[in-house]
């Protein structure tokens, strides 16, 4: 149950994901991994100084809880905007975060793609996710319409930009990938 698994996070050293009732061990980052996301949160939070002022950009140790699956994750960067909602459980897990990038890995693409992305939909303030391939230049970003299907896109050559459409300016994937 997720007070179970809450108390169980807040006393281990290892970093689990609560996903419908199972849990899920957070393995360690990669160097590429930890550079990519290091460059995101960079760009990202100069970008918001221009563009959205009051949103933030948090990292891999944000709790997200996607209440009506019943399942916590946490994404590799995380972009939430006022007024920030919180559990009553946990007041250190956000309900409404408005932007997710998961940095994914040969073993973790499927599951960011499949599983995460599936329940990453139940977040009505979710408006935009993105995947992030760090071995190769493929980053796929999912934007969700007013009718609330998904807009796909993929930049796939270093000359390319991603377009953080719910924040409204671009990364090029030379300073993502740098």
């Amino acid at each position: 149950a997720p007070k179970e698994y809450l108390s169980l996070l807040a006393g281990s050293d290892i970093k689990y994901e609560y996903v419908s009732g199972y849990l899920v061990a957070m393995a360690g980052a990669s160097i590429n991994h930890n550079r990519i996301c290091r460059n995101l949160i960079r760009r990202i939070d100069a970008g918001l100084d221009g563009n959205n002022r009051e949103c933030e950009v948090l990292g891999s140790d944000q709790k997200v809880h996607v209440s009506n699956r019943q399942s916590y994750f946490f994404p590799d960067i995380t972009v939430v905007c006022p007024p920030i909602e919180v559990t009553e459980d946990d007041p250190e897990t956000v309900l409404n975060p408005s932007l997710i990038i998961e940095v994914s890995s040969k073993t973790t693409h499927g599951y960011d793609t499949g599983t995460k992305f599936n329940h990453y939909q139940n977040l009505s303030s979710l408006k935009e996710y993105v995947v992030i391939n760090q071995y190769l230049v493929e980053v796929t970003s999912y934007f969700r319409l007013d009718d609330s299907t998904w807009r796909i896109t993929q930049a796939l050559d270093l000359q390319d930009s991603l377009r953080l459409e719910s924040l409204n300016f671009e990364l090029p994937l030379t300073e993502i990938y740098r």
